[in-house]
């Protein structure tokens, strides 16, 4: 068995998908197995596994779902894997040649922490610049609350995670949303610790069509239920979170009510943080009003 599981979740994407194989098939280290979870697709995905599958190094695996959106795709694909470590690839992002080899570099230091469910790397765009921010130091061992929300180190990352972990915070089994990941990177925060390094794996092209240039349109568009549950869960780690991040929490949820057109008294209602949510309101309000100005 492979140490490492690389899942793809992926929907109408067979006109890049092949680039993602192509990324795979020059790592230097091959010991993995590639999981595409299919969410529904009408397009020739199915027939190009298939052809991937009889000119590959290493073993494919895919499998074929009704459309319900990422989070249900990664929900099923983790179920299934088996390996001890699960890294997670868009269908519009790729591998650089080494990134399997660093996984499980990194991953051989890490086993002397018990604590430790994931090892984080950083992502860069196509023209090699860092998306978001570093971390503090290379190998800083932190969480995802006090790294991403009280540090506030922004952008997309790449990660490893324990699949033994992922198992016990499975994604929310909702069709027909948006949730973001971070609703269980949060939860695993909140119990566990990563190992953060300052090396890129992964080469990331936002595209028109995909999930991460279209979040503002859904919640405008009154389908930002999934956001919000993210959002609200965030209020209720044990870990301690920072006033300020609490306050922008809070705001934002608040304006994707205002979007859903949610009553004022419900939104309070709903609230895991109501006292602050209620002297946020006009601040969420600004927002919500901003992005309709932007839209």
């Amino acid at each position: 068995m492979p140490f490492l599981t690389i899942l793809t979740p992926t929907y109408n994407r067979g006109y890049i998908l092949h680039k993602v194989f192509e990324s795979l098939k020059n790592q230097t280290n091959q010991d993995f197995i590639w999981l595409i979870v299919d969410d529904g697709s009408t397009d020739d995905t199915k027939e190009l596994a298939s052809k991937f599958k009889a000119d590959s190094p290493f073993e494919i695996r895919y499998i074929y779902k009704e459309n319900g959106g990422k989070h249900t795709a990664l929900r099923m694909g983790i179920n299934i894997i088996d390996s001890e470590l699960t890294a997670f690839l868009d269908s519009d992002d790729i591998f650089t040649h080494d990134a399997v080899e660093t996984i499980a570099e990194r991953w051989n230091d890490c086993r002397k922490h018990p604590n430790i469910a994931s090892v984080d790397f950083l992502k860069v765009y196509p023209d090699g610049s860092i998306i978001g921010d570093l971390y503090p130091k290379d190998g800083y061992i932190s969480n995802f609350i006090e790294c991403r929300f009280n540090k506030n180190i922004k952008g997309d990352k790449a990660a490893a995670y324990r699949t033994d972990i992922l198992k016990q915070f499975p994604f929310p089994d909702i069709k027909g949303v948006f949730i973001p990941e971070g609703i269980v990177w949060g939860k695993i925060g909140d119990k566990y610790d990563s190992i953060y390094y300052n090396k890129s794996i992964c080469i990331c092209e936002y595209r028109e069509d995909g999930i991460t240039k279209n979040v503002r349109k859904q919640i405008l568009q009154k389908k930002s239920t999934g956001i919000m549950m993210a959002s609200n869960s965030y209020l209720c780690f044990k870990r301690k979170l920072h006033l300020k991040r609490k306050f922008k929490i809070v705001v934002f949820w608040g304006a994707c009510g205002l979007a859903a057109k949610i009553k004022i008294r419900d939104l309070l209602k709903e609230s895991n943080a109501p006292v602050l949510q209620f002297f946020c309101l006009p601040v969420s309000y600004v927002r919500y009003l901003l992005w309709k100005i932007r839209a």
